[in-house]
């Protein structure tokens, strides 16, 4: 009976986390669209940096900097 109570009394509230949670998700679309089990990001949309050759093979074989 004790340890019931001293459960009841630490338990976490369940319904003030996830209320908490749907509220800051509403309140940015993108951290909510990065939690989602699988995420796939656009990389060919507007607005985008373009590639540039960073880390392309080729750009590090002529360059006298890069063994």
């Amino acid at each position: 009976a004790e340890h019931r109570k001293l459960h009841e009394r630490y338990r976490p509230d369940d319904n003030a986390r996830d209320r908490a949670v749907t509220i800051a998700r509403r309140h940015d679309p993108a951290a909510d669209h990065a939690t989602q089990a699988i995420v796939i990001y656009d990389l060919q949309r507007t607005g985008a940096p373009e590639w540039t050759g960073v880390g392309d093979r080729s750009a590090r074989l002529s360059s006298p900097l890069m063994p």
